[in-house]
């Protein structure tokens, strides 16, 4: 947990409706952009391999079979492709034309030194949705307040 945001554990779910993703977003709070939204039973051809910090995250979710008609390939998933982005887009996820989400996976990049070599890393959390939040307008916090 950190000071804007929550990671929050999403089981797979086979039959969990797409609309149920109406309940993550508010006024003052939304999935992250850190996310890739995993689908189900799509219909559209706009719905590509999640790429989450350039990993293909596919994978991760091979083994899950909702029905004996189904398999792994069935699976979609959504991410923002736009880098600027803080949150992920209600809109263009919903319009993706799928009927059940399954579930989602979130990551972290972490950027450290050591010895004068600057290195790159990645965490997948799986079966993980980060929610991030704020605050309109002006804070009016305490003075005392940090």
């Amino acid at each position: 947990m950190e000071s804007d945001r929550i990671k929050i554990i999403m089981e797979p779910i086979c039959n969990r409706s797409i609309q149920t993703l109406h309940q993550l977003f508010g006024p003052n709070y939304a999935p992250t952009s850190r996310n890739g939204i995993l689908l189900s039973s799509c219909n559209s051809s706009k719905v590509a391999a999640c790429k989450i910090p350039s990993i293909d995250v596919r994978t991760q979710f091979n083994s899950i079979k909702c029905d004996s008609s189904s398999n792994s390939s069935s699976i979609s998933c959504y991410s923002e492709e736009k880098n600027d982005r803080e949150f992920i887009d209600y809109e263009n996820a919903t319009t993706q034309q799928c009927k059940f989400l399954l579930s989602a996976i979130s990551s972290e990049l972490f950027n450290t030194s050591a010895a004068s070599i600057n290195i790159s890393a990645v965490s997948l959390d799986v079966k993980v949705l980060e929610v991030g939040w704020w605050l309109n307008g002006p804070c009016h916090c305490s003075q005392n307040a940090n």
